[in-house]
């Protein structure tokens, strides 16, 4: 596989924060771990909100000599921005653009990769194994963020928890949202089970994962509630990367 992306630039897109520099870490670190693997002719990262710029990144990689670049958008939901933003202010095309010369392969956010359900269930059984329970015993809940401006925000947790509940693994499972329908706010209306997981599927480490995820469930209201920490290791997440840049190589190359 990495002789795929040997030559290839890698521009990981992260959401990022103009007031929270905390709120890339993710990325950063993922960014990192994918240097030093050393599977793509250069690496770098930017971000749609604080700094790096996305748009000064990409610049960054298309003033190297290297080959053409692979976008991926270090975000949990294939959303508004992976599917409008980022294309708008990156003037993608589509799958693939030419431009000067060069390839721009944009590939769906890594939260919507075909692993991430598994990585998911493997972050909820360990935290059933932790609570002393079976994962028939508990609840899973998927914490997303949603968006009230757009009818596709959230659909990418919604599926995860859709395919997990179609494996039969856990009591029951919901997604729910910090600013959608339905609400984490309310997730006692929405789970039955005396030890509730909470898996958060938020790509960035930023407010919300620090201060209001903890603040909802902070009313256990008589239950054991378990936080757990965002599905996969950095490994997990960079091989997902690795296999998105693999299949928008091979799956569109045309002639720039």
């Amino acid at each position: 596989m990495s002789g795929e992306t040997k030559s290839l630039g890698l521009l990981l897109i992260g959401h990022g924060s103009s007031r929270d520099p905390d709120a890339g870490g993710p990325t950063r670190r993922l960014a990192d771990a994918l240097k030093a693997g050393g599977s793509f002719g250069a690496v770098e990262h930017g971000f749609l909100f604080g700094v790096p710029k996305m748009e000064e990144a990409l610049a960054g990689l298309l003033a190297r000599p290297a080959g053409d670049v692979v976008i991926v958008p270090h975000l949990a939901d294939d959303g508004v921005y992976a599917n409008e933003t980022i294309p708008r202010r990156l003037n993608l095309t589509g799958a693939v653009t030419a431009t000067g010369g060069r390839r721009l392969w944009y590939t769906p956010p890594l939260g919507a990769h075909e692993t991430m359900v598994e990585l998911i269930s493997r972050t909820a059984r360990r935290g059933a194994a932790e609570a002393g329970q079976l994962p028939s015993a508990v609840s899973l809940i998927l914490l997303a963020h949603g968006s009230r401006r757009s009818e596709i925000s959230g659909a990418t947790a919604k599926a995860h928890a859709d395919r997990l509940r179609a494996r039969g693994e856990f009591r029951e499972v919901v997604a729910l949202y910090l600013e959608q329908e339905p609400r984490a706010a309310n997730w006692e209306d929405h789970v039955a089970g005396e030890t509730v997981l909470v898996v958060p599927v938020l790509a960035g480490a930023g407010r919300h994962a620090q201060d209001d995820v903890p603040a909802i469930f902070a009313k256990r209201q008589g239950r054991t509630i378990a936080i757990l920490p965002p599905p996969g290791e950095i490994e997990d997440l960079a091989r997902a990367v690795l296999d998105l840049a693999r299949k928008a190589v091979l799956g569109s190359t045309p002639t720039p």
